[in-house]
């Protein structure tokens, strides 16, 4: 059964021609002008972009060895290649080449997703790199106001990495590949996600077939046999870069053979990285207590670094595990938060120091990846033994990290709790982490908190962010006096709370929900009634999940014959609304064990989706 969310009333992010209004100050444009892309964000006062290359920076892994010790951050992330070898990856990185060189005028984008650390960056950055020598212009979408690309004819490959976090950018280029079917040279876009294809292929339907049937590419944990090669690899090129000697790596094949896990490419370079640190421990601990053990070794790394730049003992560790929440923090946060006493007692100069530290870049306080050994690092500075449920201020703290980018929140959110869940494995099964009370205390303390955080009303994230999700829109449904807005609001949160589980809230919300569409669909039907059909869909799922199955059954009908009379009206906008509203009916019919009508409500659903895919195969 599929539960379906409404957008908002007043969208955060409003679609407008090849433009988007952003809160009403900022257009976003991309177009094709003169053999350039230019993807411009423009408001009062913006200077004109300036031409310049996507990003394909690698650095050597050399520069990660800092006043005699490794930042071992760097070591494992894409860009400083530690391992020159992609292993095990030649069948991936043959599909996205064999895709972008194509030869078609079509713009087209694809899908790379897989979990965190299984190299879906590294994977990327290789296919820019094979494009560029052959004279594309390739590489990563750089995260600036103002810029534009020459593309010399031979192609232009983008990739977007977090897409999740970048929704107004993301959706922009999604509407001009959508607006605009063909360009004067091959055009590619490459997103790279954890998300699978199906929960992206709702958002890419305007492509119309142009964003694939499956992922481009989809990296599993490697091989046994390219796992040791990376390992092997990796362990002879750190214990150069720091020293020491190569250790043994004669029970490197049983740890990776031991778990999947091990064979994700973060995991098996990390293990090769603590065997050249910890010879004794080498190949001794399981993918998460190794990511546990190397952050530990970063916060004792950090320790002396923070007091000897006048920010006490333990003040960077926090400034850094925030950062990973605020995708960075700016120099107005990081002074806000030293303000109020995250890293206790500062020398005069501190901030100063820090500007000048490894960890400053671009004119902000760096967010540590690779994610899960982030996470990692997260738990250990605000969670440790000393505060095992943070510190008193904690949910102080955690505002003044998040607020300036509150509307992409969501998803790093959703990727940290995910991490730490797997990371702490003292959790009790469903048990929560400190964080989630944490940041519900964050938004309750102050009303005017949750306003920041309206856009995760509307947004589809995983299950991990829903109790978040949940206090923020309760808070808007409390504060509304627009009956639709209300409605819109109970119809998504009785969402949230069904991927929770409880059951009893969601159907008590989406009931509420239903009630107030009934009413304003009485006074306004054509614009309302395919909202009371909606939540009539949810609603019967609801009662079916607690059993009711007979007041399912009536709310699903309810829900087919108003989605019929709409497709009869309107069969191009209403009529996949009615196939799904009947493969609903024929779940319901089923559960009750009317078995000859579910069949026929499941063989009306199948002949309608049938001319659809006539139709429109691809969506």
């Amino acid at each position: 059964m599929t539960h379906e969310t409404h957008a908002p009333l007043t969208s955060v992010v409003a679609v407008q021609a090849r433009s988007i209004d952003v809160k009403g100050d900022l257009k976003v444009e991309i177009r094709l002008e003169q053999g350039s892309f230019l993807f411009r964000p423009t408001a009062i006062g913006v200077a004109a972009p300036v031409t310049i290359e996507p990003v394909l920076d690698w650095i050597d892994p050399s520069e990660a060895i800092e006043d005699g010790e490794a930042n071992l951050f760097s070591l494992l992330r894409w860009d400083y290649r530690l391992v020159d070898t992609l292993h095990g990856r030649d069948a991936e990185l043959k599909a996205i080449l064999d895709w972008a060189e194509h030869p078609s005028s079509l713009r087209s984008a694809r899908l790379i997703t897989g979990e965190g650390g299984i190299g879906k960056t590294r994977l990327a950055a290789e296919a820019a790199r094979h494009l560029r020598e052959r004279g594309w212009t390739a590489g990563f979408l750089p995260r600036r106001d103002a810029f534009q690309f020459d593309v010399n004819g031979k192609g232009l490959l983008l990739i977007v990495d977090y897409p999740e976090e970048q929704p107004a950018r993301t959706q922009a280029i999604l509407d001009e590949l959508g607006n605009q079917t063909k360009a004067p040279y091959p055009f590619r876009v490459l997103f790279l996600s954890r998300r699978s294809f199906d929960e992206w292929e709702q958002q890419t339907t305007q492509l119309q077939g142009r964003f694939g049937r499956q992922a481009v590419a989809a990296p599993a944990p490697l091989s046994e046999e390219s796992g040791l090669h990376l390992v092997k690899e990796a362990a002879t090129r750190f214990a150069g870069l720091v020293g020491k000697p190569v250790p043994d790596l004669a029970a490197a094949a049983a740890w990776l053979k031991k778990s999947p896990l091990h064979r994700v490419p973060l995991y098996a370079t990390a293990a090769a990285v603590h065997a050249v640190l910890a010879p004794k421990e080498a190949f001794g601990l399981g993918g998460y207590a190794l990511l546990k053990a190397l952050a530990l070794r970063e916060i004792d790394r950090v320790r002396p670094i923070s007091k000897a730049i006048g920010l006490g003992e333990y003040g960077l560790a926090k400034l850094l595990a925030l950062a990973i929440l605020g995708d960075g923090l700016s120099e107005t946060a990081t002074r806000n938060l030293i303000n109020a006493d995250a890293c206790g007692p500062v020398a005069p100069d501190g901030f100063d120091r820090l500007t000048e530290s490894p960890w400053w870049r671009r004119g902000r306080l760096a967010r540590l990846e690779p994610d899960a050994f982030a996470a990692a690092f997260f738990d250990l500075a605000l969670f440790g033994s000393r505060f095992p449920k943070g510190e008193a201020k904690l949910s102080d703290w955690l505002f003044l990290a998040v607020e300036e980018n509150a509307d992409t929140f969501g998803g790093r959110l959703a990727r940290v709790l995910y991490d730490l869940q797997n990371l702490r494995t003292d959790l009790a099964q469903g048990g929560l982490h400190s964080l989630e009370d944490r940041l519900i205390e964050m938004i309750h303390a102050k009303n005017s908190r949750l306003e920041f955080f309206q856009a995760l009303c509307f947004q589809q994230l995983p299950h991990w962010i829903s109790r978040f999700q949940i206090e923020v829109i309760k808070f808007f449904i409390d504060k509304s006096e627009n009956m639709e807005a209300k409605a819109t609001l109970l119809n998504n949160v009785g969402s949230f709370y069904s991927t929770l589980g409880e059951r009893e809230q969601s159907l008590e919300a989406t009931k509420e929900a239903v009630e107030i569409y009934r009413a304003l669909a009485a006074e306004q039907p054509d614009a309302f009634t395919p909202r009371l059909a909606v939540s009539l869909n949810n609603f019967a799922n609801r009662l079916s999940d607690l059993g009711r199955r007979e007041q399912a059954l009536e709310a699903a009908q309810e829900a087919v014959d108003l989605r019929r009379a709409l497709a009869s009206a309107r069969p191009d906008a209403f009529t996949p609304n009615l196939a799904m509203s009947l493969n609903n009916l024929a779940n319901v019919l089923s559960n009750l064990g009317r078995r000859e009508q579910a069949l026929e409500a499941a063989h009306e659903a199948v002949d309608l989706y049938r001319v659809l895919a006539s139709a429109r195969p691809d969506a």
